[in-house]
């Protein structure tokens, strides 16, 4: 028992001594010391508040925008989108905007116009209302640049569509943005010979009116019909006559009427 009470007194002693205090108080100063290096050299890596203005690169040339921006330490991502009435590689959008604060190596993300605009396809059109083919234009991005007449019982249907002069087929592509011409029935069509479809099958007899200008109108099957691929065309309506030719209005609805 003499020997430890012998040992935590010099304990004791040592810890209050001057030599192991200022040993304490050396090392509490060097951590400090430490400490507020750290911090400073941590602000100085950072920029730890310095701030940057964004300047303005809308309405430039992408090259030019970019350029401007890399100059000035700024990192840069570029996306691109289709706007008819802007020139390719037009700056649109930049984020942050014109005047914000950041700091430097901030990556300014920006917006241009394609330079390549991108492909639709021409919508269906056959017996197409014209108020709604131009609402189906609208909606994938293209126009309409004139419209023109032609005497056709139906009126403002679409009957074609042409583009530089050339004749176009429903889903061709064409460049987003681009203008079509519309050809409108006048309401004012013509008369023409009614064909005599009896006898032929419904394939025959759909050919023969649309080669005459006609429409389809009802397909009545027979009762008695078992199987309608080999069906025939014994009467229509309005009626053909064998002894003299029957004269009907352009558009006219031909009702048809088979049985096997």
């Amino acid at each position: 028992m003499p020997e430890k009470s012998t040992s935590f007194n010099d304990f004791k002693l040592f810890i209050f001594s001057r030599l192991f205090l200022k040993q304490l108080f050396l090392a509490f100063g060097i951590c400090i010391i430490l400490f507020l290096i750290l911090i400073n050299g941590l602000a100085f890596i950072t920029r730890h508040g310095e701030e940057v203005s964004v300047p303005s690169v809308l309405n430039l040339q992408s090259s030019e925008g970019t350029k401007l921006l890399l100059d000035q330490r700024f990192k840069v991502e570029v996306d691109s989108v289709f706007v008819n009435d802007k020139a390719g590689g037009t700056i649109i959008e930049q984020s942050p905007e014109a005047g914000a604060k950041v700091k430097e190596n901030r990556t300014i993300y920006l917006t241009m116009v394609t330079f390549q605009a991108p492909v639709v396809h021409l919508p269906k059109f056959e017996d197409t209302p014209y108020k709604e083919y131009q609402s189906d234009l609208a909606t994938i991005g293209l126009g309409v640049d004139s419209i023109t007449y032609r005497p056709d019982v139906a009126q403002d249907l679409v009957l074609g569509v042409t583009f530089k002069h050339h004749a176009l087929t429903a889903g061709i592509g064409l460049p987003k943005g681009s203008r079509v011409n519309l050809i409108l029935g006048d309401g004012n069509g013509g008369t023409v010979l009614l064909p005599n479809l009896t006898g032929l099958n419904l394939d025959e007899a759909k050919f023969g009116i649309r080669g005459s200008q006609l429409l389809l109108g009802r397909v009545v099957y027979d009762s008695t019909t078992h199987d309608s691929l080999k069906a025939r065309v014994y009467r229509q309506t309005p009626a053909a006559r064998a002894d003299t030719m029957v004269k009907v209005s352009q558009g006219t609805l031909i009702d048809l009427y088979l049985k096997d």
